[in-house]
């Protein structure tokens, strides 16, 4: 999550787009680092999975597990809301989220929870909270029902792998 955090906060600093590193990319090898909205983008150097169903389970001598290979899914919920409700409101949720719900073991649902949690704090249960759910579940993260916060993750962190296919925190 790390990595993906990363990426939200760059896209807040550089707010023209949706590419992380399209300014210091050599053209020649893509035309940025990464593809927020479309992780899986051919045209950047580095094509992630946008989806938990392409979730790469790798070991950690290669990329330390896939910290930066699988951080494209957490990045396209992250893009999809963006898209939702704005970066304005997106960068003080996932600051909220990231300052006092997440931990150094949480994993893609803890950071669902986590960001869901965060948007109802700062807007209440209303159009916000639906864009987290709308977006998480667009990559296989969570539901878009409203209801339990799928997988039963805890905002303490700890391994929910069993739960919704989530992979322990990457």
């Amino acid at each position: 999550l790390n990595e993906s955090f990363a990426d939200v906060f760059g896209l807040m600093v550089d707010r023209d787009d949706f590419f992380i590193g399209e300014d210091i990319t050599r053209t020649q090898f893509g035309v940025a680092l990464r593809d927020m909205l479309n992780p899986d983008n051919n045209n950047v150097i580095s094509p992630q999975p946008p989806h938990m169903n392409q979730f790469r389970q790798l070991g950690l001598d290669n990329d330390n597990g896939g910290v930066h290979i699988n951080s494209g899914i957490p990045n396209r919920a992250a893009a999809l809301l963006i898209q939702e409700i704005g970066r304005e409101k997106v960068e003080k949720i996932y600051y909220r989220a990231l300052t006092n719900y997440l931990t150094r073991n949480s994993n893609f649902i803890d950071c669902r929870n986590a960001v869901l949690q965060a948007a109802k704090d700062l807007h209440g249960d209303g159009a916000e909270a639906a864009a987290v759910r709308k977006s998480f579940a667009a990559v296989g993260i969570g539901t878009d029902d409203g209801g339990s916060s799928g997988g039963g993750g805890n905002n303490s962190g700890g391994n929910n792998s069993g739960n919704n296919n989530v992979p322990p925190a990457q």
